[in-house]
């Protein structure tokens, strides 16, 4: 079997197993290199690449994996988020003001949503915080988060004990002016660092 990765082709010897495929197509991209994708033997891979690696193993003759490199990878992130922190700021005001009339049915769906939003804003902090290609202004980032971060056992709080005016509180007077500040740093990180051109 060959993995192939930008120029390099690596050989490994059958019997082999999908730990020691993993462990080399690791190698390969180092911290350099995002995963994207494979391709084996002419069909690519997406979804359950450890699965359909262990299916196919005894038969596979090449490996070639597609990887996006890191700087590009982290941009293409910044550019999401910014595009997200956008579209939920602008819903903010409107979703504070839900819970302060007596029909509120579609503000927790709303609610509902804005924490799976929050929860997808941390994982991508925490990814590029990992990250050798993090930007060199990302505390500024970072500090935001951890303020969105502490809001939300609170707000938790205020959605168990369905208290409509706390939760508009919160999202008006702690969320709000955080998101708003979040979009100005990752706006300053892609304009002085990033690529906007990267944006399909």
């Amino acid at each position: 079997m060959k993995i192939y990765f930008n120029e390099k082709v690596e050989q490994l010897n059958n019997p082999t197993t999908v730990e020691k495929v993993i462990t080399e197509i690791n190698s390969l991209l180092q911290n350099t290199y995002y995963f994207s994708h494979l391709i084996v033997d002419g069909v690519e891979i997406h979804n359950d690449v450890e699965s359909f690696l262990e299916d196919r193993l005894d038969t596979i003759q090449e490996i070639e994996v597609i990887a996006i490199p890191a700087k590009e990878f982290i941009n293409g992130l910044l550019l999401s988020t910014e595009d997200y922190i956008t579209r939920a700021s602008h819903h903010l005001t409107d979703l504070a003001h839900s819970f302060s009339e007596p029909k509120t049915e579609e503000g927790w769906t709303d609610l509902a949503d804005l924490f799976e939003g929050v929860q997808w804003l941390l994982s991508m902090a925490a990814t590029i915080e990992e990250s050798i290609a993090r930007p060199s202004t990302w505390e500024q980032v970072t500090n935001q988060m951890a303020v969105l971060e502490s809001n939300l056992p609170e707000l938790e709080q205020a959605l168990v004990n369905q208290d409509k005016n706390k939760i508009s509180l919160i999202i008006k007077e702690n969320l709000q002016p955080v998101f708003e500040k979040l979009k100005i740093e990752i706006t300053k990180i892609i304009d002085r660092e990033g690529e906007r051109a990267l944006l399909n």
